[in-house]
């Protein structure tokens, strides 16, 4: 069950998610095709844009993986 509360902090919750991504991105000096890539072999969605917060935190949890196996910062 999802308040009212709840709903209205998704996007911002959403936005950090996609800030982290990019900021990941940025570091590895990986295209967003590379994300969509992801999320495609990840959950068979397309875009990182419609993907959901879980889903997002999902992403976000295997880039840092990446980052850590490859010696770049967290």
């Amino acid at each position: 069950v999802v308040t009212g509360v709840q709903t209205c902090a998704l996007p911002i919750y959403r936005e950090k998610l996609v800030g982290k991504i990019e900021a990941f991105l940025a570091e590895a000096k990986r295209p967003w095709e590379y994300a969509d890539g992801m999320a495609s072999r990840m959950f068979k969605i397309e875009r990182v844009e419609w993907l959901d917060p879980d889903q997002l935190r999902k992403m976000v949890a295997a880039l840092n993986y990446d980052a850590r196996r490859h010696g770049r910062p967290e």
